[in-house]
Order: structure tokens, then sequence, then C-alpha cells
């Protein structure tokens, strides 16, 4: 018994992840949107066009999930002004694209006309999403840039509010596609023409393309993969955002298999019996 609680401890002395609110509190001026519980899904690769917890279960964890943080983004806007957001990670499989998807509907159904744009363009995935495809797209476009001139503009099946416009064919330098003259005309039309604009991005740290797009938008979402993410990952990741000079609203923690285990509140408050109050993760 001993030996087994010592090795509990030494394991949770060595273990570098991000899992924790105090983890993200040891990077100054980081501010924690939110987490995002497991949940036990299909791939990614095989979700239908339109399916998301938000729609078919709008009551559970994973759903309230998304509008805390829907919340805690709208109290970040005010002091950064500009409503087109990059979402973006460290790593592949940190549950980018999941995030910019299910935030994309939690803001369309506050009311609001929602863009996302897949500027993943080398590993896109939105468009399976939307059960679109992948083509004509961003990487498409050619000058002038207006709103007549973007296709492949796909609406959302359950949400006539929410679009998304695919990466489109994967082109041979994608950073110089970013630094052109096309891109910025994309995103001042869309800004223009949307309350929101919603972009999903390579990781970070894998490819210059993702601090290109950051130099441009109003503001930039990370998101961490709980147990996964290191801190000193997270670390390089936020150093790498505010060398591309844009303001970091703070991080996603995604991916939390035990919350009330690593310091987190619950997403789930009812009512199920008379007299009796019902609290759930």
């Amino acid at each position: 018994m001993f030996f087994g609680i010592s090795s509990a401890f030494l394991r949770e002395s060595l273990d570098e992840t991000v899992r924790r609110p105090r983890d993200l509190q040891k990077i100054a001026g980081l501010r924690m949107l939110g987490y995002v519980p497991r949940m036990q899904t299909k791939s990614l690769l095989t979700v239908a066009g339109g399916d998301s917890k938000l729609i078919d279960a709008p009551k559970a964890p994973f759903s309230e999930a998304f509008r805390v943080i829907r919340t805690s983004i709208l109290r970040a806007l005010p002091s950064i002004g500009s409503r087109t957001l990059l979402v973006t990670s460290a790593a592949g499989r940190d549950g980018k694209t999941t995030a910019v998807y299910n935030l994309g509907v939690a803001f369309a159904q506050q009311g609001a006309r929602v863009l996302l744009i897949d500027c993943d363009l080398r590993n896109p995935d939105l468009h399976r999403l939307f059960g679109c495809a992948i083509s004509p797209g961003v990487s498409d476009l050619q000058d002038p840039v207006t709103r007549a001139e973007i296709l492949g503009v796909v609406r959302h099946t359950a949400l006539p509010n929410l679009f998304m416009l695919p990466a489109g064919r994967p082109p041979e330098f994608p950073a110089e596609f970013f630094e052109s003259q096309t891109f910025d005309a994309l995103l001042r039309v869309c800004a223009a023409d949307y309350d929101y604009v919603l972009i999903d991005s390579p990781p970070i740290l894998s490819v210059t393309d993702t601090s290109i797009i950051a130099s441009k938008v109003g503001g930039t979402i990370a998101v961490v993969r709980s147990r996964n993410t290191t801190q000193s990952v997270l670390s390089n990741l936020i150093d790498s955002l505010h060398h591309a000079n844009t303001p970091v609203l703070g991080v996603l923690l995604n991916d939390v298999r035990n919350p009330t285990a690593d310091g987190f509140h619950g997403y789930s408050y009812s009512r199920q019996e008379e007299g009796q109050v019902h609290a759930t993760i």
C-alpha cells in the first residue's frame, strides 16, 4: 500500500500536462475560456453533415460547455473590437476543428449570422462536418474578391444563419496565399457580411500559415487537450501567438476526463423530481 501510494504521488508530481485551472494560471495574463468534457463520440471523419450535440442534445454537459465558452468570448470581445477570430492549437488532434464547428453553432443559436472558414489548407476537415465538397473554397479565390466572387459558401442544414467556406483545392504554397492581398480582401468582405467569422487553421507550432493568419484577425483562441498538451508546449503556443501580434482571448481546455477530480465545476443543473434538484457532470 505504501509503495502504491508513493507511486501515485510520484506520477502526479512528474505529470507536466495541462489538466487543471492552476496549470493555465502559470502563464501570466492567460485567461481560461472554459473546458469541454470528454464525450464518447464518432470520429470526426464519420460525423454526418449537420451533427452537433448543441442541436441534438442541447441540455447535455458538452452543449452547456460551449455556451459557457461562448459567454467568455463575448466578455472578451469588447476589448478587441473585431469579431474575426482564429481558433488554433499546438498540435493536431487537440480538437480545434470540433471547437470551431460547435462554437459556430453556439453563436448561430443566439441569432447571429456566422461564417466558418476552413484555412487548414493542408489537412482540411470542416467540409466533412457540413457534408459538402472541399472545392470551390478559400484557395480557389482570385482578385478581385467581392461578395459575389466568394463561391462555395455552404449553409447549415439545421441553422439557416450558419455558413461555411471550405478550404478549396490544396495550393502548392499555402503560406504565400495567406500573405496575399486576396486573403486580406476575403477577410474584409466576410467581416462586413457576418456577425462572427471563425477561422480553423493548422496547428501553429507545425507550420507558419497560422502565424500569418493570426496577425490579420481580431483575436485568437487556443485549444489545449487535457492530459496531453504539456505546460512547455502551451507556453510555446502562447509565445507564438504573441509574436504574431494577435490578441489571445484565452484557452479552451478540451477533452477533460474527470472534471471534479481536476478542480472544475459541473455543467448540468436541473430539477428532475418534485422537491429535488439534481446537479450532474
